[in-house]
C-alpha cells in the first residue's frame, strides 16, 4: 500500500517541482493519469455544507457556550441508521465535560457536529446562542479546540510540536511551562 502511494506521489511531486507557475502545472495534462484527474476532482469538489442566511460572524474569541437542541443525526452514507439522538444538552462557558460511552455511542459524532463537518438531520447546534448553520465552517473551527484521546505528535522537537501553527510570542512561556511540568513529573515517576 505504501509503495503504491509513493509510486503515485513521486511523479506528481516531480510535476509540482517542475512547475514555475501554477498554470504550467494545471495545463500540462498530456500525461496526467487517472490518479491525477481524481486529485483534481477532489480539489474542485464544492463543500456540501452551505452557510444559511443570515450569515453570523463569530467573534475572534467565543465565550464557549454549546447547546444541542433536540439534535438527531444520521451519516449521509447510512441515512437509515440514527447515529445520534435525539439529544439535548447545554455546556456553559468554562465548564469541563467528558463524553463517555461505548464505541458507537456518538461521542465523535457530537464533536463532528460541533465542528460542523456535518449538519444535524434534525434539531440545531448553537455556539454562544448562534445556530452554527449560519456560521462559516472555517470560522467556527478556528473558535473550537479539541484535545483528542490519542494526541498527534510530529517527529520533531517538543518546542516545534507545542508551537505548531502558532505565531503568538507567548508560546515560549507555554513551552517553558510544559518543560517544567515534564521535569517535575519525571522526577516523581521512577524509571
Amino acid at each position: 500500500m505504501h509503495t503504491d502511494f509513493t509510486n503515485w506521489l513521486d511523479p506528481l511531486r516531480k510535476r509540482l517541482d517542475e512547475a514555475h507557475e501554477p498554470t504550467s502545472f494545471f495545463f500540462r495534462n498530456d500525461d496526467v493519469g487517472w490518479e491525477d484527474a481524481r486529485l483534481f476532482e477532489l480539489l474542485d469538489t464544492k463543500p456540501a455544507l452551505s452557510v444559511a442566511e443570515p450569515v453570523i460572524t463569530l467573534p475572534p474569541r467565543v465565550a464557549g457556550a454549546i447547546r444541542f437542541d433536540d439534535v438527531s443525526f444520521s451519516y449521509p452514507t447510512r441515512l437509515d441508521t440514527i447515529a445520534l439522538g435525539p439529544v439535548s444538552f447545554v455546556i456553559q462557558p468554562g465548564e469541563r465535560v467528558a463524553l463517555v460511552g461505548p464505541s458507537g455511542a456518538g461521542k465523535s459524532t457530537v464533536f463532528g457536529l460541533i465542528l460542523r463537518f456535518y449538519d444535524p438531520t434534525a434539531g440545531r447546534v448553537l455556539i454562544d446562542g448562534a445556530d452554527i448553520r449560519h456560521c462559516d465552517p472555517l470560522d467556527l473551527r478556528r473558535a473550537v479546540a479539541l484535545v483528542p484521546q490519542d494526541p498527534v505528535i510530529f517527529a520533531t522537537s517538543v518546542t516545534e510540536n507545542a508551537s505548531m501553527r502558532r505565531t503568538d510570542p507567548r508560546i515560549g512561556n507555554q513551552v517553558n511551562a510544559a518543560a517544567t511540568i515534564h521535569s517535575a513529573l519525571k522526577a516523581m515517576i521512577p524509571v
